[in-house]
């Protein structure tokens, strides 16, 4: 079984030496030279190896979204470039049968109307770019399932309002088909700004999203929710004080028994007469279990990571979990069983003299292994580069196979 989470901004300093340069594919050599990489996704090809992509800065006008195809031992095969007009961002991947790949993202348009446009883009197994589709409709995606059957289903924020005094988003779900058009959809208003983050399917058709509603004044809520297939609610449950370190990336893994997910918990003052608050709640990085029916399982405080940037979460076939984050020793992967009972954990140092950062975007678990996607960034030249890495990492044997930069 094949665990997918993601996680965005998760960012600790530590002792290294300089990250090395980018690497180039042939034919890449007129390419600007961007300094800054920022990874969105990986997920594992067909007939092995992995795909990678995400983002390239080196100026306003010169950014770029890549796609790339590495070996199971991480070496790069192939890499693509396409200018990122309109201000594309890609935002999620999904592996296809035929061994390419679909590519979600969003760009910001101007025409008909100022705002958000998802695109779905193929890409062949040897890397050849389809056209980019646009989904009817507007909205910034940031979940991307296969539905089944050619389709796929895509949640989104959505702005629903607009005045000079207001804004009011919402969640979207939809699925639609490869040219972008949308099948069916479904909005989402909890009174709040309503942004759906991550999301995993069940097995029986149904679906567990986990969104965030921000409050007035900057508060935020955990919202997780239920769905069939057509997006109709079938469970709900609220958080109160919950965030996340971003309004996309995931925190949520689909276990053995339910979901479950990590997140921070703000500190919430007593309950008063003159404010309605909640009673007063510890802050720190939260890990929960729960049942298929959204029914808490078990919760457990997690220590050695920032409340700021909680770690990412996989579930593993065992029906544990393990994490991925940073804290501060550098990189640290830790191995838990079905009660979040510690088993091991690992952290990655370096003492050179260099000062290198981490950020941990994206966590795979499959069998006894476990891929991570990140940043690896450090000071060159008098300016701040910042390089994609990848990592294999032994469950059984806690320790790093091998860690590659590119």
């Amino acid at each position: 079984m094949r665990m997918l989470a993601f996680i965005c901004l998760a960012t600790v300093a530590v002792a290294a030496a300089p990250a090395p340069a980018p690497s180039k594919s042939p034919g890449t050599e007129g390419a600007p030279a961007f300094s800054r990489y920022s990874p969105a996704a990986v997920a594992m090809a067909g007939g092995g190896g992995f795909f990678l992509a995400g983002n390239a800065f080196a100026a306003p006008d010169r950014n770029s979204c890549w796609v790339w195809k590495v070996g199971g031992d991480g070496e790069k095969i192939w890499e693509k470039s396409i200018p990122a007009a309109d201000q594309d961002e890609i935002v999620s991947i999904l592996p296809e049968d035929d061994g390419g790949l679909v590519v979600l993202g969003v760009s910001f348009v101007h025409e008909p109307e100022v705002g958000y446009r998802s695109w779905l883009r193929t890409f062949s197994k040897d890397g050849n770019p389809g056209e980019k589709r646009l989904i009817d409709g507007y909205g910034r995606a940031g979940v991307f399932l296969n539905a089944g059957a050619g389709a796929y289903l895509l949640a989104c924020t959505a702005e629903r309002e607009k005045t000079r005094y207001k804004r009011d988003y919402d969640a979207r779900l939809l699925q639609c088909n490869l040219n972008g058009k949308v099948q069916w959809e479904k909005f989402y208003d909890k009174g709040t700004h309503e942004s759906v983050a991550a999301g995993v399917p069940l097995g029986d058709g149904s679906f567990v999203f986990l969104a965030t509603k921000k409050l007035p004044g900057g508060a935020s809520d955990i919202w997780l929710f239920a769905c069939t297939a057509q997006g109709v609610l079938t469970g709900e449950k609220l958080l109160a004080g919950g965030r996340l370190a971003a309004s996309e990336g995931s925190f949520l893994a689909r276990g053995k028994d339910g979901v479950a997910i990590v997140y921070s918990l703000a500190a919430l003052p007593p309950a008063g007469e003159e404010l309605d608050l909640a009673p007063a709640a510890p802050a720190g990085v939260h890990a929960v279990s729960f049942k298929p029916s959204l029914e808490i399982a078990k919760e457990v405080e997690l220590t050695g990571y920032p409340s700021v940037t909680p770690p990412v979460i996989a579930a593993t076939p065992d029906g544990g979990y393990v994490l991925a984050g940073t804290s501060a020793e550098g990189l640290r992967i830790e191995k838990l069983d079905a009660a979040w009972q510690s088993l091991w954990e690992k952290s990655m140092k370096s003492d050179a003299e260099g000062i290198i950062t981490f950020t941990v975007r994206q966590l795979l678990a499959s069998g006894d292994t476990a891929y991570l996607l990140g940043n690896v960034a450090s000071p060159v030249g008098g300016n701040f580069s910042k390089n994609v890495f990848l990592a294999k990492i032994d469950l059984r044997k806690p320790g790093f196979v091998w860690f590659k930069a590119y």
